[in-house]
């Protein structure tokens, strides 16, 4: 089951149902989800007209994790895996068709996220911290087995699971907070550089602000609901809670 989440993206949602809708891949193994969260514009109108299953979430309270909810709520079972998307992303056509590949004993998936080309600055800017992350930080510690976070789109997790953890979600940096539950209960985030997924980054200097102000928030509340229990897990040699405990911490 493939979820898209939006508010007001009737500009750029028809990118990502496309490509998804799209996929080398048989059509009979996935679902297209997108849940219009609060939307006032022709965000479910365009999910309707390209052939995705659209969940009307009016009136929901705000946050991400709240139309992540009401997604899994109206998606029901059925489904090996959960995938999330962003609406301003966009993926290759041979998409699932890597992730179905490395997914054999797995519980979560992060695909490797790239930025959308552009010549702007402010957005370029984020891209090529985006690109050093995955060449510094994801690839090695994948390489040594150490797993890798949950980066907000492109990403799956087992249906059951993702039930479990996203029942106590409640900070506003849902990427963060999925990841530190995962670990905490001793899963990992795999990841997967044999596909990517293009997300936006922000062209305005104050969208990236209160962008930032959101991120410190949530991860402030993410240390304080989270580091006891993955430090308690790392205390008792596991070298993954371990890792992510730091990773938590660092401002």
């Amino acid at each position: 089951a493939l979820m898209v989440c939006a508010r007001n993206e009737e500009r750029v949602v028809g990118g990502i149902l496309e490509t998804l809708l799209r996929q080398d891949y048989p059509t009979a193994l996935f679902d297209v989800f997108l849940v219009a969260h609060n939307c006032t514009d022709g965000t479910a109108a365009i999910g309707q007209r390209l052939g995705a299953w659209v969940i009307d979430a009016s009136g929901a309270p705000p946050g991400k994790v709240e139309a992540m909810r009401l997604g899994l709520d109206a998606i029901g079972g059925g489904y090996d895996f959960i995938g999330v998307f962003d609406a301003d992303s966009r993926v290759p056509q041979g998409f699932l068709r890597a992730v179905a590949a490395a997914s054999a004993d797995e519980q979560c998936i992060q695909v490797e996220t790239v930025p959308h080309r552009t010549d702007d600055w402010l957005a370029t800017g984020y891209g090529l911290g985006r690109r050093a992350r995955n060449l510094f930080w994801w690839q090695p510690r994948a390489r040594l087995g150490m797993g890798t976070t949950v980066s907000g789109s492109g990403y799956f997790v087992r249906s059951s699971l993702f039930t479990t953890v996203l029942a106590d979600a409640h900070t506003m940096t849902e990427d963060l907070e999925l990841t530190a539950d995962l670990y905490a209960r001793g899963e990992r985030v795999s990841f997967v550089s044999t596909t990517s997924i293009e997300v936006e980054e922000p062209h305005r200097f104050a969208a990236s602000l209160r962008q930032r102000s959101r991120w410190v928030r949530g991860h402030v509340a993410g240390v304080r609901s989270y580091w006891r229990p993955i430090g308690a897990r790392a205390a008792k040699g596991d070298l993954r809670a371990f890792d992510t405990g730091l990773s938590v911490l660092v401002p």
